[in-house]
């Protein structure tokens, strides 16, 4: 599902895009995801975006670290290693991409940025809205790469 944050990511024009994994009904996929998968996936929801300091995103996915495995973020635009007893269990950030006091544009879910950012990032950011929503970010980007998806196993967070 990280191909999706980075379609996300690239219909806003972000520096990174965070989006939760219990949106995505095709992790188990293997292979392509098809046009068809698009159509049934039903992820209306608005993207917005707001500011961060890469100290303040570290700290807002370290809190992300610590849900279950389904509520974690799918990621575009940074890498992130984690350390902790099993994916089920709590993690923790050990390296990270981000500058601590470089300043990011971060897309999300308007669920995530708005009425579930404590959970999700521990705090609320001030938000900013956007005219794209994921599913039409993921039919721009089905549309760009002539209906291939990469393949959804591919990811950009190391657990050790």
């Amino acid at each position: 599902a990280n191909w999706v944050a980075d379609a996300c990511r690239q219909a806003t024009s972000a520096d990174i895009a965070l989006l939760s994994n219990d949106g995505f009904r095709f992790l188990g996929y293997e292979g392509f995801i098809t046009l068809a998968d698009l159509q049934a996936l039903h992820y209306w929801d608005a993207l917005v975006t707001f500011v961060a300091s890469g100290a303040e995103l570290e700290a807002a996915l370290g809190v992300n670290a610590s849900r279950p495995v389904g509520y974690r973020f799918q990621v575009s635009g940074l890498r992130l290693v984690y350390e902790g007893a099993d994916a089920d269990g709590p993690q923790r950030i050990v390296e990270s991409s981000l500058v601590p006091s470089k300043l990011y544009r971060v897309v999300v879910p308007q669920s995530i940025g708005e009425v579930h950012a404590l959970d999700y990032l521990g705090r609320v950011f001030q938000t900013e809205p956007t005219d794209v929503t994921v599913y039409s970010a993921l039919l721009d980007e089905f549309e760009r790469s002539s209906g291939r998806s990469p393949d959804p196993a591919l990811g950009r967070i190391v657990r050790r």
